[in-house]
């Protein structure tokens, strides 16, 4: 799916990806964050390559989660988030996806 600035959809709480709530695919990042109740836009920024998450974890990844922790930036990393255009759903084989 891809998205506009993310202003109105919750990364952990929406179903966006895969049409399952992150926090289900993934609970154990989603307990290691900071941040659980808050919008796409509050977990990453802008920058001239794109948009670039960023997160606030709680505590330093174990070793054995840090292929977990891969596996979910690879699947935020396969989503399209368009710039300075409004938050809609559309298909990955939507003309104006990437």
């Amino acid at each position: 799916m891809a998205s506009g600035f993310e202003s109105k959809f919750k990364l952990w709480e929406d179903e966006w990806i895969d049409n399952i709530k992150i926090k289900e695919k993934y609970p154990r990042i989603f307990n290691n964050s900071l941040i659980k109740d808050k919008t796409i836009e509050n977990f990453g920024r802008w920058s001239s390559k794109g948009w670039e998450w960023v997160f606030s974890w709680r505590r330093v990844w174990f070793e054995w989660e840090r292929t977990m922790l891969t596996d979910f930036m690879e699947c935020l990393s396969l989503e399209t988030l368009l710039r300075d255009s409004e938050d809609k759903w559309l298909s990955r084989d939507s003309p104006t996806s990437i």
